[in-house]
């Protein structure tokens, strides 16, 4: 367990440097198209719509350097979502594009995909805190030297909550703060997307036409920091459904990310109950594990 953790700890190192590291610059888009296509391979219940965005950008630095990238619309789900994407990367639009020191190819852009590197670094900074308690845990419960003892076991596992109740109450504080609360307008009726109309950039294919008809849903824009964005709500489980729940949705969106929603925020709720249940418990069994301690003379 010592090993695991001191491997995941390495690569926590790595991804947050490789992150930290990035070379940014700007870039212009030359040319950008959207093609929808049918069948994602993550869908569970429902046959969805699979989106791809082709870009090609020129750095504006003087260097004149070309970039070639494809991939996800952000989360988009319902095809509004998508043309949303496709609108804010339309050639003539300028960026900031950012790429990883020793692999140019990668690249990254703000608001449009979430960094890769960021979240393998939280995810092995979790597993590190989990092997290493969990393996002094098992050492203390079964320590022949009497340098830990039961304690440690409690105080072990009371750890987890405790350290977790942190970056908890710092992310909900963040939301209550700092995410804007928006009304979002439904528009029309429910209806299929309508695949007759040619969309400059867009490509359907033969999947596409055949099925986007078949699945109506209801549809809805909202503005956020002086910008239209559409949403969709319906069968294929959008990032928005909770917060379209309602005809005359009033929801919270993260500023800096539009996917990021929460139909309601508030102090109580969203900030004191999970901080307060994870400090209950991480108190109780480090508390309890010190009072072992205590009492324990060999220690």
């Amino acid at each position: 367990m010592g090993l695991f953790t001191a491997l995941c700890l390495w690569n926590a190192f790595s991804d947050f440097r490789a992150a930290a590291n990035m070379r940014h610059t700007k870039a212009k888009v030359l040319a950008s198209r959207l093609k929808m296509d049918w069948g994602r391979a993550d869908a569970t219940s429902y046959e969805e719509p699979l989106y791809t965005v082709e870009m090609d950008l020129v750095a504006t630095d003087g260097s004149n350097r070309t970039f070639h990238w494809e991939g996800d619309p952000g989360q988009a789900v319902y095809p509004e979502e998508a043309l949303d994407a496709l609108q804010r990367w339309a050639p003539g639009t300028e960026h900031t594009v950012s790429m990883l020191r020793g692999n140019a190819r990668e690249l990254r852009f703000d608001q449009f995909e979430s960094n890769p590197e960021i979240g393998k670094g939280i995810a092995w900074m979790v597993g590190a805190m989990f092997a290493g308690i969990t393996g002094l845990a098992a050492f203390a419960a079964g320590d022949r030297l009497n340098i830990l003892g039961p304690w440690a076991v409690f105080v072990g596992f009371g750890l987890f909550p405790l350290l977790g109740a942190f970056p908890v109450a710092w992310g909900t504080s963040q939301k209550i703060l700092n995410w804007k609360q928006v009304t979002a307008q439904k528009i029309g009726d429910s209806a299929p997307f309508d695949v007759s109309k040619p969309i400059p950039n867009v490509v359907l294919t033969p999947k596409a036409i055949e099925n986007l008809p078949t699945v109506p849903y209801d549809r809805f824009e909202f503005t956020l920091n002086g910008a239209t964005f559409h949403a969709g709500r319906g069968p294929w489980h959008g990032v928005y459904e909770t917060a379209l729940a309602d005809d005359k949705p009033v929801f919270f969106v993260d500023p800096n990310d539009r996917w990021s929603s929460a139909k309601t925020l508030s102090w109580q709720e969203d900030f004191g109950v999970p901080t307060g249940i994870l400090l209950f418990f991480g108190l109780t069994f480090t508390g309890v594990g010190l009072l072992i301690r205590k009492f324990d003379r060999r220690f």
